[in-house]
């Protein structure tokens, strides 16, 4: 599935909207079931350990929510 699939760093559209501070893009994803959101890039890293290491502390959260 495309939701799924990866550029050449791993990244999925999930890591890219986090990346890139795209929240409704974000909620969207995960509210779709066929998203994987533990998908690993190849730095080994989730969305969530992306938007846990780009932003203050408790942003991340909010991020994500």
């Amino acid at each position: 599935m495309l939701l799924n699939a990866t550029d050449s760093e791993g990244d999925t559209p999930l890591h890219l909207s986090v990346k890139y501070a795209y929240p409704r893009v974000l909620s969207s994803l995960l509210q779709t079931a066929n998203v994987e959101p533990n998908i690993v890039n190849k730095d080994g890293l989730t969305a969530a350990d992306i938007a846990h290491h780009a932003f203050a502390p408790g942003q991340s959260y909010y991020f994500l929510v």
